[in-house]
């Protein structure tokens, strides 16, 4: 192995001008031995000359582990790769022509950002000129399935697209794919479905469920690499599978296709489907940029600013015939570019969403999660975060669409009468800095007990109103230190004479904010804002939920352009009073989230206090 790698020499690119429309291809030499050295060479085409070739789309891997490369010749060198692009260039070589293929990883002179710059923002093009592309999602020996258990969980998806013939042939009508006569040929139902040969049916749904696993569908890039080719084949080790097929079976099931094995419901494989293609469709069609963002935020990238250029091919223009290169694409931006880092790029593209939406609404949702990039402010919206860990689902872990859908269900109002962001967004520093109005409502005085991982409610099995109250341990400590504070100034102990801090803390734990308005959607509060969230009590009695990261001293704020309150730290330490304070007050924060409090959704807090509206600067 040592020899091997004192051979590989780093890969040579042959110059192109991308202002001509120039790209690489490699073109795969055949071979009729599968265990002969893979060979390669480079040439330079132009896509003026509508050239001939496919695409390959993968899940690059590891590509900084020098034990685990292997190795092809390019251009009669020795060349690096890796082991998953190794096996997908064997299985796609041909044993009698040589195969015209464009990949990223190795048509893109990766080192340059000056070139990647210029063919990321071809890619689009890139795509929809090629005949087809290849999808391969891995030999099935690292997938642990069989030959035959791979090919009975095609032969399933297969059924599951050509189960109703009529819905199908109308939908392959509308398509402008292209599919064929394989698809609008009606699949027989596999007969172990029906010969309660469980055992068949259980292995198949495993199978494919660890395709749907595999980690290609865990990268941006291959978003655009599926959905901009005229066609796709998916090939799983010596397996394959039609695109078309793969979006006519997720069709089927979203319109109720009966009579699918329940093992295929059980392990969630179905729904696993469902989701990515039901996703893929709203991407393509009227879904917001911030939506989209959002949407594949927890798709993986090598690079931390794919996760936002990694979109951009799928959005630019909206007719198919054209593949225009001017105009903005997504949340401002008109063109990738790498010469900028992700630090730069999120900040930007944070201002666009803000300014795109008139709103604050891009900044929700994140229920106090930490940024992943150094130095980045606390105000932005890190794209590199994906999934969040074990811990972080059960204790906070972000979601945008659950707090999104708050926004839009409700009628609060929290910020009425404060000037708001519609009328375009004031930042400092090149876009490090937040400038917003707002008014202070109060500080921070107590904070709920939660261990870290702990829930409000610690199943998926939500209670009822009554269990919840009459049920939770937890409600007992928080009510004993709602006494002792509630003892430790005149103002606070009238409140706990008169009995109203009872029906405030009732109200906020069943989401009645508003004592004049009762809402009707209890069940979504208790599953996903009072279980993800702490309860908090400010120094003059109010009651609210915030972000797990928030802590007594945090203030509570209404800024112009969000409905909600907010949740804001004060940096009063770091800026002198000059800079920083504006009578005696810092005015120089960092971002905690927004929260919810009792009493004041509907702009009571700043009712009468316009007046008192101060700019302040997120950091």
């Amino acid at each position: 192995m040592e020899s091997v790698q004192k051979l590989i020499v780093p890969l040579l690119f042959p110059p192109i001008n991308s202002s001509a429309s120039e790209i690489r291809l490699l073109i795969l030499l055949p071979s009729q031995c599968e265990t002969a050295p893979t060979r390669c060479e480079h040439v330079v085409v132009s896509l003026l000359d509508k050239p001939l070739y496919e695409t390959l789309s993968y899940a690059w891997g590891d590509a900084t582990s020098q034990s685990s490369q292997k190795s092809i010749f390019i251009d009669e060198k020795l060349t690096a790769v890796t082991p998953n692009l190794y096996q997908a260039l064997q299985r796609t070589r041909l044993v009698d022509q040589p195969r015209r293929l464009w990949i990223d990883a190795i048509c893109i002179n990766q080192a340059d950002d000056v070139e990647k710059t210029q063919q990321v923002n071809m890619m689009r093009r890139i795509y929809r000129q090629c005949t087809m592309c290849v999808i391969w999602l891995g030999s099935l020996e690292d997938s642990g399935v069989t030959i035959s258990e791979a090919q009975d969980a095609l032969d399933s998806v297969k059924w599951m697209a050509g189960a109703d013939s009529s819905r199908k042939s109308e939908s392959d009508a509308n398509s402008n794919r292209g599919t064929g006569s394989e698809i609008l040929a009606r699949m027989d139902r596999p007969a172990w479905f029906d010969d309660d040969d469980e055992a068949r049916c259980a292995t198949a749904a495993k199978a494919f469920k660890v395709m749907m696993k595999r980690p290609w569908w865990e990268r941006i890039w291959t978003l655009q690499e599926a959905l901009l080719p005229p066609t796709s084949t998916l090939c799983w080790g010596s397996c394959e599978l039609s695109w078309d097929i793969i979006d006519l079976a997720s069709e089927s099931i979203m319109n109720k296709l009966d009579n699918i094995p329940r093992d295929f419901y059980d392990n969630d494989s179905v729904d696993d489907l469902t989701a990515v293609m039901r996703g893929m469709r709203a991407t393509m069609e009227e879904e917001s940029d911030l939506s989209r963002l959002w949407r594949w935020r927890y798709r993986k990238s090598t690079d931390p600013r794919d996760k936002v250029y990694g979109l951009m091919g799928i959005l630019r223009g909206k007719d198919p015939e054209r593949d225009d290169e001017e105009g903005a694409l997504l949340a401002g931006l008109t063109s990738s570019d790498y010469t900028i880092d992700a630090h730069a790029l999120f900040c930007r593209v944070t201002v666009n969403l803000i300014r795109q939406n008139g709103n604050l609404l891009p900044l929700i949702g994140r229920r106090g999660e930490r940024p992943r990039v150094e130095g980045l402010p606390s105000w932005v919206v890190d794209w590199t975060r994906a999934e969040p860990t074990a811990s972080e689902e059960s204790y906070s872990g972000s979601n945008f669409w659950c707090h999104r859908e708050l926004w839009m269900l409700s009628d609060y109002t929290a910020d009425r009468g404060i000037h708001g962001v519609g009328d375009g967004v004031k930042t400092l520093d090149e876009d490090q800095i937040l400038c917003l109005d707002g008014v202070c409502v109060d500080r921070i005085a107590m904070v709920e007990a939660r261990k870290e991982g702990e829930l409000v409610w610690p199943t998926n099995k939500y209670p009822s109103i009554e269990a919840l109250l009459f049920g939770s341990p937890r409600w007992g400590e928080l009510i004993a230190r709602c006494q002792a504070l509630f003892q430790s100034s005149p103002v606070l102990q009238e409140l706990w004479a008169q009995g109203t801090w009872m029906r405030d803390l009732l109200g906020l734990l069943v989401g009645t904010l508003d004592p004049d308005r009762v809402i009707c959607y209890q069940d979504f509060w208790i599953r996903e804002i009072l279980r993800y969230h702490v309860v908090f009590v400010t120094e003059k009695g109010r009651f609210g939920l915030g972000p797990v990261s928030l802590a007594v001293g945090h203030e509570v704020w209404v800024v112009g352009g969000c409905i909600f309150p907010v949740v804001l730290r004060p940096l009063e330490s770091q800026f002198s009073p000059s800079s920083g304070r504006d009578g005696g007050r810092c005015l120089d924060f960092e971002w905690g989230g927004e929260c919810l409090v009792h009493g004041i959704m509907q702009g009571e807090a700043v009712e009468g206090r316009e007046d008192e509206q101060v700019e302040i600067r997120l950091h």
